[in-house]
């Protein structure tokens, strides 16, 4: 066992304070924290997570122990152009030592911090053992401490890459001192984004030499005697005119400030009591405590600050594969989930709220994406926000923040209405990044009138009656309701197939699916639950639903539920939404059946939404219905969120006020 605990080092005049606790053991014990004692970063260490961020940062690194360049700060990945075009580090290898053969020999993974630990086998470096220890000291700054056993670092170079990127233009580095300032303009393109954006990264050093500057690269060639070595990367969206004016200040490697600030957002939230029977109660696992506090955790991992159309500080769905935006529905299930925290979880919930309503009343209805320089026009589920709305009212009992909910969101229906039914059947149309779905074999023939959409039009109805009914506005409590009635009817009228027993999407007009003549999209996909989920379906029509789809050889499968029926031809368990199990659509499914009386199979599928949660170091995109391996993005936001959610569920065995408000709604409480 090596610990390295705080040291200060002081020599002419430059003051270098490290904090920080780094540890190369042969295993990693998670140390549980008892019950209703608050969980430190110190608690969820381990040594397969690679990703480190601030709250308020637009930026990551990941650490590479398994790779060549392990004695590395590791790479700078930024919102937009790293997760979306060209997908690529902004800045690769930041900083590392030119010394050869290094492997890793340790690693330790902390929310405030990471260690490596590496044996170099190079031909001046015999036997050397190194550490770099890297951490975010605030939301713009990312430093790396590197030390060796042989002493001082004298003769070892530096070195850092310029970016010279597919898409990246006009990237240059320039001395200052003994520091280096970074200029990278860059442009990140696809889809509907073209953003090109202007950063400046100063890079600062304890060493004095003065660092060379090629077309590629800096480097610096130390004569420093000194037995640890400090970067420390800033990023501005301006010149730093009066730091370069300054050359060799004191530089400073504190992480308390970020250490301080995830242990505060981590006690604003508590393991749920167990369920007990007979005085005996239930142990959460040391699995359970540490998934439930990453979950937790990923909250301030995942947010971005203030800037465009981020009027608050907003939560991406991940940072390495979403960081360009704040999405609408997972803003549903993010607000769920905070609610479950204190003032600091409840902080968060409304400020997304307001991101997105703001963005509402900019272009006429809620957005799909709200990226800090763009707003995409196209949109996401209705309804899910006005629910999420409904809970924080519960809770604060603002009128205000509710007014502003009902304007918008009432808008918001209204608009699906006026652009989305064309044949003014009452039945709204979608396909694709619409849904939420969005490469569902649902939309293989086209756009369609949704079940799942037309079902959360309905509960939107609902919830939006409620409200006008909270604010006193009785006209508009009736409009809802009979808007909610005409919506059920059509509904049950056109998307219900009584030979089968499920709800169905339907093709427009008098479109048939060739391939089965009927208007009728008959892939088996829970989307047929939306009939439950907005409470349209009969409690007999339910039970049809659970003894055709949830079979052995359709949804119940090892790990259920796959988004698409595995006898499907489409069916691929690894693809996307053609296959693979969503963490959202279980828990949705599941509140669903709750509501309507089916308690074990609700239960069932919140359980196993719990292992696949656990299966993977941290919460997923989506995972293998048949091998519960995780896939898609890392960190995903509304994957930790729900299973947060799910685990209070199963471990309190009551219900949450998300749960109460939809059973009340939909009128199967």
């Amino acid at each position: 066992l090596m610990l390295n605990f705080v040291v200060v080092l002081q020599n002419s005049g430059n003051m270098i304070l490290y904090v920080f606790a780094s540890y190369f053991v042969a295993m990693l014990i998670l140390v549980t924290p008892g019950h209703g004692a608050p969980c430190t970063c110190g608690q969820l260490a381990t040594n397969d997570t690679y990703q480190l961020s601030s709250e308020g940062s637009w930026s990551y690194v990941t650490l590479n122990p398994n790779s060549s360049n392990s004695f590395s700060m590791g790479d700078l990945g930024y919102r937009l152009y790293s997760d979306f075009a060209p997908r690529k580090p902004l800045i690769p290898s930041m900083i590392q030592p030119d010394i050869p053969g290094c492997k890793t020999s340790g690693y330790t993974w902390r929310p405030d911090y990471a260690t490596t630990n590496v044996t170099c086998a190079g031909e001046t470096d015999e036997g050397l053992n190194g550490q770099v220890v890297v951490a975010y000291v605030n939301n713009a700054t990312i430093c790396g401490n590197f030390s060796h056993s042989s002493g001082s670092f004298q003769g070892v170079s530096f070195v850092g890459t310029i970016p010279n990127l597919v898409h990246a233009c006009d990237s240059k580095a320039s001395v200052h001192g003994s520091n280096v300032l970074l200029e990278v303009n860059a442009q990140a393109t696809g889809g509907s984004y073209n953003e090109t954006f202007h950063r400046y990264f100063f890079i600062q050093t304890s060493l004095t030499d003065t660092p060379t500057v090629s077309a590629a690269s800096y480097k610096w060639a130390s004569q420093s005697n000194d037995e640890t070595v400090t970067f420390c990367v800033t990023e501005f969206t301006t010149r730093p005119t009066d730091l370069l004016t300054k050359a060799n200040q004191p530089l400073s490697f504190d992480v308390s400030t970020t250490t301080s600030s995830i242990d505060e957002w981590l006690a604003d939230i508590s393991m749920p009591e167990h369920k007990c029977l007979d005085g005996v109660c239930e142990k959460a696992t040391d699995k359970e405590t540490r998934t439930f506090y990453t979950s937790w955790f990923q909250f301030w991992f995942n947010t971005e600050h203030v800037g465009g159309y981020w009027v608050r500080p907003a939560i991406t769905s991940s940072m390495s594969r979403y960081g360009r935006g704040l999405w609408l529905w997972d803003t549903g299930f993010h607000v769920f989930s905070l609610l479950s925290g204190g003032p600091l979880g409840l902080q968060k919930a409304k400020d997304q709220i307001i991101i997105l309503t703001t963005a509402g009343a900019t272009i006429g209805h809620i957005p799909r994406v709200v990226a800090a320089g763009e707003l995409e026009t196209v949109t996401q589920p209705p309804g899910i926000l006005t629910w999420a709305a409904l809970v924080i009212y519960n809770r604060t009992q603002d009128k205000e923040f509710l007014k502003l909910a009902y304007s918008s969101f009432g808008q918001n229906n209204d608009w699906f209405y006026a652009t989305r039914d064309p044949d003014n059947n009452g039945l709204c149309e979608w396909e694709g990044t619409d849904s939420g779905w969005d490469t569902s074999p649902r939309w293989d023939h086209g756009i369609v009138e949704a079940i799942d959409l037309n079902a959360w039009l309905h509960l939107d109805h609902l919830l939006l009656a409620q409200m006008a009914r909270i604010l006193g506005t009785n006209d508009d409590v009736k409009k809802w309701s009979q808007k909610a009635a005409a919506s059920a009817k059509a509904i049950q009228g056109m998307l219900w197939d009584e030979d089968y027993g499920v709800f169905w999407d339907k093709l427009p007009g008098n479109k048939k699916n060739w391939e089965a003549d009927s208007q009728f999209v008959k892939v088996i996909t829970p989307a047929t639950f939306w009939g439950a989920l907005a409470g349209v379906a009969t409690k007999d029509q339910v039970a049809q639903m659970m003894k055709k789809v949830l079979t052995n050889n359709e949804l119940n499968t090892t790990y259920p539920m796959p988004v698409v029926g595995i006898t499907e031809p489409q069916f691929d368990p690894n693809n996307y939404w053609r296959g693979p199990v969503w963490i959202n659509i279980n828990w949705l499914v599941a509140i669903s059946l709750e509501c309507y009386g089916f308690r074990q199979e609700a239960s069932n599928l919140r359980n196993t939404s719990l292992f696949l949660v656990e299966s993977s170091p941290t919460p997923r995109e989506y995972y293998n219905t048949l091998d519960a391996g995780g896939l898609g993005a890392l960190n995903f936001m509304w994957t930790g969120a729900l299973y947060i959610t799910m685990l209070q569920r199963e471990k309190t065995n009551s219900s949450s006020v998300a749960e109460n408000i939809l059973c009340e709604t939909i009128g199967q409480m």
